[in-house]
């Protein structure tokens, strides 16, 4: 994107709070930001963390049919 896509997106941004009397003029003559980056954690699912996700509420379901499973797949 750049600055000068930053700058323009900005820009805009700027226009349509004053059109739409959200800000003002004076309120914008000075802007602070804050341009602070913090890593974060986040973990994303594995396949076997969604495969037991999807069987538990199959397991569920088959105990109270009373069903007997051939493995045991409860944790």
């Amino acid at each position: 994107m750049g600055e000068a896509g930053v700058e323009e997106q900005l820009a805009q941004g700027i226009e349509v709070a004053k059109k739409a009397r959200m800000v003002t003029s004076a309120s914008i003559r000075q802007v602070i930001v804050d341009t602070t980056v913090m890593e974060k954690v986040i973990t994303y699912p594995t396949d076997s963390a969604l495969l037991e996700h999807s069987q538990q509420p199959q397991l569920k379901a088959a105990q109270r049919c009373g069903l007997t499973l051939r493995q045991n797949c409860n944790r």
